[in-house]
């Protein structure tokens, strides 16, 4: 257990320093890698999926606020279409 939480931080260590301690024959650096890809793939997805969330909540108020106070101009049936399409 404390092989995972600890070996990110002791793995900017150099090679003889790691080896000097005492839990270092019981680290799976193998798992320990996996484990650690699999927890920064999950977390950036979540990430990045709160950003599109936000960003794309932004746009569209901002559109719909532009488009509702007249500031767009005339909007046609072809114009929401093709922003539908890229949004």
């Amino acid at each position: 257990m404390w092989a995972y939480i600890l070996g990110r931080f002791l793995a900017l260590l150099p090679k003889p320093w790691r080896d000097a301690l005492s839990f270092s024959q019981y680290a799976q650096e193998a798992r320990a890698t996996a484990l650690s890809g699999v927890a920064e793939s999950t977390g950036a997805l979540i990430v990045l999926g709160y950003g599109y969330m936000y960003a794309m909540t932004a746009w569209v108020d901002r559109g719909v606020e532009n488009a509702t106070t007249g500031r767009l101009g005339v909007v046609t049936d072809q114009v929401i279409a093709s922003v539908a399409l890229s949004v």
